[in-house]
């Protein structure tokens, strides 16, 4: 397992009960629903799991983020130029056909349905997968406090 790893998702996406959206060779597929399944090694499922939930919305951790997938493509692997382009045109076509449903829809509320470009922002994000351990120090000070300090090894 390489340490460099990628992750490319929609964090705005919102794909409520929606496990997967396929375009082409793409997939965007609900990691919520679907993290133990696709992603099996628990260290590199942990570790994608913490960066999503700094994605935050109103405090708490955005659900339902997309992540994203290329067919016969190993999860995580760092995207090239044409597949970073080929995911521009998903985002693209994805926000295309939300404007035109939401053109369907009529009544007093209807505005509520808005879609901006905002929710099909695409993150690339770097990372590398190290072994991390908790490690607690007593310190002796005035009230004697334990201290937890992470120390990353890599």
């Amino acid at each position: 397992m390489s340490n460099h790893l990628q992750v490319c998702y929609f964090p705005y996406l919102f794909l409520e009960n929606r496990e997967t959206v396929e375009f082409d060779e793409i997939t965007v597929w609900n990691f919520s629903i679907l993290k133990s399944q696709r992603i099996t090694d628990g260290k590199i499922r942990n570790h994608v799991t913490q960066l999503l939930e700094a994605n935050q919305r109103n405090g708490k951790p955005i659900k339902d983020i997309g992540l994203i997938s290329i067919k016969n493509k190993k999860d995580f692997t760092p995207f090239r130029d044409i597949e970073q382009k080929k995911i521009d045109d998903l985002r693209k076509v994805l926000f295309l056909c939300s404007v035109a449903r939401s053109n369907i829809y009529q009544g007093p509320n209807v505005a509520h349905r808005m879609f901006t470009s905002d929710n099909f922002t695409v993150v690339y994000q770097n990372l590398r997968c190290l072994d991390i351990f908790y490690i607690e120090y007593l310190l002796l000070t005035k009230s004697f406090e334990v201290v937890k300090y992470l120390v990353e090894i890599s």
